[in-house]
């Protein structure tokens, strides 16, 4: 008993430590300015000479590039894998950036999750999420105070939401950006084929969305699902198959540059929760079929896609095989209407996760946020 309580004692006189060196962290700062918004108005804010930062899961080298410019552009930043074992000389100068959902020093009861950071890292954990995992985030509802999250979750003191989608944007680069950004530069498939569905989860309402439009024409699929549950005949596997592994997912869109429409229906209709679908369609050049929160409207174009429905999927039916007949129709969405809902409104409210992105303002906000 004397152990466990010495044992005990140790981690949490270590937590008061360092959490009275937070305090006092800006002591041996540099500093440097930083431009805010378009105005003249600068301000002074710390930079770190001795940052670190503690990766796991997805791999978010070019969000923390982005998001801590700051940081690299002074030197060298040394970026450490999470184990069990580097955790144990982290400091509250050190900072974790974890995609969660990914590989984290192992696999079910071997993986390095939340509630164990929280005890075992001793800097400041940032949580970046582009999925929905269901529950709450948060042990009792109550976050850790040096733990934060960026995702589906509302807004709160220790969480922004931020569409995965807007996190995938940043994750593909600059050549992407302008694809979604600029119209003149928005993209056009061939308009070789019909449709495309590229899913490895056989959610019930896909697979029989899948079946549904396959009656208007022939489907392609590149993922495993292709609507096996009604064993459709006019469902077919594309000629090439849709990228795997973690990283590969960048390169998914390359397969919709040849189909007039891509089915992008959600896994969930969440609040906060829209992925790398809808983003993949439009960078392929098809006009995306998609389902999932209404909040989609304030993100793009509600006249750039189609929205099924699949509670009353009969008007996005019958609009997609007018568009399928009347090619003249088809074109004027094609070619005439913006991505974006609302231009650079839009980019500044929900893709600023970079100053060459509306002026940083999500940027800013995560930064403020965990006072980094």
């Amino acid at each position: 008993a004397q152990l466990i309580f010495g044992v005990i004692a140790g981690l949490v006189l270590r937590q008061i430590i360092n959490a009275i060196l937070l305090l006092f962290k800006y002591d041996n700062s540099i500093t440097r300015t930083e431009k805010i918004g378009d105005s003249a108005d600068f301000v002074s804010r710390p930079v770190e000479k001795d940052h670190r930062i503690f990766t796991c899961g997805y791999d978010m080298k070019e969000f923390y590039i982005h998001m801590f410019e700051d940081w690299f552009s002074h030197g060298p930043v040394d970026v450490v894998p999470l184990t069990a074992e580097s955790a144990k000389d982290s400091n509250s100068f050190d900072l974790l950036v974890y995609g969660w959902g990914g590989y984290c020093n192992g696999w079910g009861k071997q993986k390095i999750d939340l509630p164990w950071t929280s005890i075992n890292f001793f800097g400041t954990a940032l949580f970046v999420s582009q999925e929905w995992f269901g529950g709450d985030i948060w042990i009792n509802g109550t976050p850790p105070l040096n733990s934060y999250f960026i995702g589906y979750v509302a807004d709160s003191k220790q969480n922004i939401r931020v569409f995965g989608v807007a996190v995938d944007l940043l994750l593909l680069g600059e050549t992407c950006w302008s694809m979604i950004f600029m119209h003149e530069r928005k993209p056009k498939s061939t308009k070789e084929h019909y449709m495309v569905y590229t899913a490895s989860n056989c959610v019930p309402y896909r697979e029989e969305a899948v079946v549904t439009l396959s009656q208007i024409d022939t489907v392609h699929y590149g993922g495993s699902c292709f609507g096996n549950i009604m064993n459709a005949s006019r469902i077919v596997p594309a000629s090439n198959k849709r990228a795997r592994g973690e990283h590969m997912w960048k390169k998914n869109w390359n397969l919709y540059s040849v189909y007039r429409f891509c089915l992008v229906l959600e896994n969930h209709k969440i609040e906060g929760y829209v992925t790398e679908k809808i983003l993949h369609a439009f960078l392929g050049g098809c006009i995306p079929v998609y389902y999932g929160t209404e909040e989609i409207f304030a993100i793009f174009n509600r006249n750039a896609f189609i929205y099924y429905n699949v509670s009353d999927p009969q008007p996005a039916i019958d609009r997609i095989a007018y568009l399928e007949a009347n090619k003249t129709a088809y074109d004027e969405i094609l070619f005439g209407e913006p991505i974006l809902a609302d231009g650079n409104k839009t980019i500044e409210k929900y893709f600023s996760l970079s100053d060459e992105i509306g002026n940083g303002k999500l940027k800013r906000r995560i930064r403020e946020m965990i006072k980094m």
